[in-house]
């Protein structure tokens, strides 16, 4: 039976007897061998955390907006959920750069651009 799924949404099932010879199933993407939700580690200069602070921040606004305007039910939870996972990244972000340049160290405000 042929998939009517996107090659990047289908996924594999590896089987492997562990230690104690009992089967253990696990989920991978197709032809990759690392989780789908690893934690990155990026070091950024300020202006480049700068960019994808304001980055996060644009997209947080239309979401909102696509949220208040859309008639589409589905759209609108959709936009929720977002909302909601794009203001936890902005509030990590935040943490983040307090804790290396202090709560008054960075600024998103186009007055200093």
């Amino acid at each position: 039976m042929r998939s009517t799924y996107p090659k990047h949404a289908r996924r594999s099932v590896q089987r492997a007897v562990g230690a104690n010879g009992i089967e253990d199933s696990k989920s991978m993407d197709e032809g990759s061998m690392i989780a789908r939700n690893s934690p990155i580690t990026l070091n950024l200069s300020k202006d480049d955390f700068v960019h994808i602070f304001k980055a996060c921040e644009d997209r947080r606004e239309k979401l909102d907006h696509l949220q208040r305007i859309s008639d589409n039910e589905d759209v609108i939870v959709e936009a929720g959920n977002d909302l909601v996972e794009i203001n936890m990244i902005i509030r990590d972000l935040k943490s983040k750069a307090d804790e290396v340049w202090g709560e008054s160290g960075w600024t998103t405000s186009n007055e200093y651009l």
